[in-house]
């Protein structure tokens, strides 16, 4: 025999094709990675020849010493640096155990080798590492890292079948699983997708390749959310070709039409229409979000079944959503006993083509501050109005807790700064109700306007049916201006925040006996009831209240107090005057009551 055993130094590029010419390199042959590699290497090299000469019967062992070397994969897009470990080689093994390296900046541990029986054997490397979504997809998923952070503990198993010349079209030339139990990723999206850092939710991933560019995916994220997708320009620009998305509903199969549909079974919903943020997007978000304005574009179709769909502070039940594309965008029908009607979403929603929502039922409830079905995230400051589409929303049947409000438009305009709400109004028999606003992010936070204006036919049972019951006020024709402002998001409207002034004008009514309010208070100034006052007589107050034939004044609001110096109450017996505070949230009161009797 002759033996030949040697140590080489040398450059990276000629000891990989030193392992491409090696008996084992031969039987890998095309299904080698092309790749390039620079930085320095060692080879230790035992080769043992029998004589005479028997290919067959030579045997050689080797190593391969990674010394910090970078290496590139141009056809995956893949960059792989600093590694550092061992390789091990014989005439019918390759093997490689715990190498280090960078992938795409984060550290990853590399085992290698070969498995299966002879003529069908497979290349198989494993990857271990804590990564996070730009590690695993790319950059391109800039625009997905608001909902998306955190790293976890991932493993990666690339299967390459070798002889694939002499076995083409029975196997793909690859195989990936992905799997991780996203201990320490936080997903903020709507349950069932979102999940809490801490929280443990098994993900498994399978990519194989197709003809061409494309490449298969399926995906089980849970117990019971399965995907099946078909993307083209994986590594570089993936694109979903066709898929389907099943949420408790069943195993997904690759459908045969273009586009993603989606079926779903949920017992609960939170439809987030706008990226909620603390903070505006970075350069490249920016630039993701320009590059595809509207990633739900491939969404082909929705079927959904939804229990509770909650959308901003509104619960619905028992609600059906079937969204199916048209050329430009989405149809969306609903049906339930409280929400019904249909939306148009176009894909690039424009203020000359808004969405459009035309609603024959939309029942509302007013919900108390520590109703349980409100999450504690439905706070309105975290959303940012600049991100709010275009809107067209009519409804032919409001409703508030079963009273009947009527007819709703609202029109709602995009601005650099924020959201313009061009027209709001709300009309019915009993009263009718316009307004004009702005909701804006600024530098010191959110900041709201509003211009408002009430017609009313009776505005005891205005308020009523707004769920204010016991206002102390029957009839009473009413007209009333509002020009308001508050610090903070236009729905978080509240008495207490308001800076600007109520006007209004009540027409012939009666103020009732309630407590507290100022209806108990007037019954005090009946001239029939002068000398009983005097006499300090005050039994009657608990009787009924006393008629009026016009009330009047204006309101100034500012730092949680309504200030008045002209609100008078014209009564068949005396006409009353009040001026000072009212604390609207602390219920406090420092006035000054002037009667002048009708004698």
């Amino acid at each position: 025999i002759v033996r030949v055993q040697g140590h080489i130094k040398g450059p990276g590029a000629t000891l990989w094709q030193a392992l491409k010419d090696s008996p084992v390199g031969r039987e890998l042959g095309d299904d080698l990675p092309n790749l390039r590699i620079s930085g320095t290497n060692t080879l230790d090299l035992d080769l043992t020849i029998p004589l005479p000469a028997n290919t067959h019967a030579n045997r050689i062992k080797g190593q391969v010493g990674l010394l910090e070397n970078n290496m590139t994969l141009p056809g995956w897009n893949l960059e792989l640096s600093r590694l550092r470990g061992e390789v091990h080689f014989t005439e019918a093994d390759l093997d490689a155990k715990d190498v280090q390296m960078l992938l795409r900046d984060e550290p990853t541990r590399l085992d290698l080798d070969l498995i299966g029986r002879e003529n069908r054997r497979a290349l198989r490397t494993r990857l271990r590492g804590q990564w996070g979504l730009r590690m695993l997809a790319g950059a391109q998923t800039a625009a997905l890292e608001r909902y998306i952070s955190g790293k976890s503990a991932w493993e990666a198993v690339l299967m390459v079948p070798t002889g694939r010349r002499e076995r083409r079209g029975e196997t793909p030339p690859f195989t990936l699983d992905l799997s991780s139990e996203l201990r320490g990723t936080a997903i903020r999206l709507p349950a069932p997708l979102g999940k809490s850092a801490s929280e443990i939710r098994p993900i498994r991933i399978n990519l194989r390749p197709r003809e061409h560019t494309a490449l298969d995916i399926t995906l089980d994220y849970g117990e019971k959310i399965r995907a099946a997708l078909q993307l083209t320009d994986f590594s570089r620009n993936p694109q979903l070709v066709r898929g389907e998305l099943r949420i408790n509903a069943g195993t997904a199969k690759l459908p045969d039409a273009p586009g993603l549909a989606v079926i779903a079974q949920l017992p609960r919903w939170e439809l987030t229409a706008f990226p909620t943020r603390s903070s505006p997007l970075s350069l490249r978000e920016e630039k993701a979000f320009t590059d595809d304005p509207n990633p739900w574009h491939t969404l082909r179709s929705l079927d959904a079944r939804i229990g509770t769909l909650l959308i901003g502070r509104q619960t619905f039940s028992e609600v059906s959503l079937n969204a199916t594309r048209q050329e430009d965008g989405m149809r969306v029908e609903l049906d339930g006993d409280t929400l019904a009607g249909r939306v148009i979403v176009p894909d690039q929603p424009s203020p000359e083509q808004p969405i459009r929502a035309t609603l024959r039922r939309l029942y509302l409830h007013q919900a108390l501050d520590s109703s349980p079905s409100i999450p504690k995230h439905a706070d309105a400051s975290t959303f940012d109005p600049r991100q709010l589409p275009p809107l067209l929303l009519t409804a032919t049947d409001v409703q508030l807790n079963d009273a009947e409000l009527g007819q709703l438009r609202l029109v709602t305009l995009p601005r650099p700064d924020g959201l313009h709400i061009a027209e709001f109004s709300l009309d019915s028999k009993q009263q009718r109700i316009d307004a004009i606003g702005d909701w804006k992010w600024t530098t010191d936070g959110q900041a709201s306007r509003m211009q408002a204006t009430l017609h009313s036919r009776a505005l005891g049972e205005t308020f009523t049916a707004f769920g204010y019951a016991e206002t102390g006020i029957a009839r009473g024709e009413t007209a009333a201006e509002l020009a308001v402002a508050w610090a903070a998001a236009l729905p978080d409207f509240a008495l207490d925040r308001l800076e600007g002034t109520l006007k209004l004008q009540i027409g012939p009514g009666q103020l009732l006996d309630v407590d507290p309010g100022v209806g108990r208070m007037v019954g005090v100034f009946n001239v029939q009831n002068l000398m009983r006052r005097l006499s300090l007589d005050f039994s009657d107050l608990f009787q009924s209240g006393m008629g009026f034939d016009h009330i009047s004044g204006t309101f100034t609001f500012k730092q949680g107090q309504a200030y008045t110096d002209n609100l008078t109450i014209e009564a068949p017996a005396a006409r009353i005057q009040i001026q000072g505070r009212a604390g609207l949230k602390e219920r406090d009161y420092a006035q000054r009551i002037t009667v002048t009797p009708k004698l």
